[in-house]
């Protein structure tokens, strides 16, 4: 088992350069409420931010399909 370093709001390995997204475990899967009252720009902007996210730290297409499945 590889030893991950969170940095910033990613994981990396120790033992070969995979970066990964990092969650505390406080972590809810709740960002922002469709139904909120804010603007409807700030809720495309968090789903837009999460998928550039996902695509620049995932280096490997298996990561980023699991990390997709996550953001459903």
């Amino acid at each position: 088992m590889s030893k991950m370093i969170p940095f910033l709001d990613r994981e990396v390995s120790q033992e070969r350069p995979v970066l990964t997204v990092h969650r505390k475990q406080t972590h809810t899967v709740h960002f922002l409420n469709h139904c909120s009252n804010n603007p409807s720009h700030v809720k495309k902007g968090v789903i837009q931010n999460l998928c550039n996210r996902a695509i620049t730290i995932h280096q490997q297409k298996q990561d980023l399909t699991e990390e997709a499945h996550k953001l459903k």
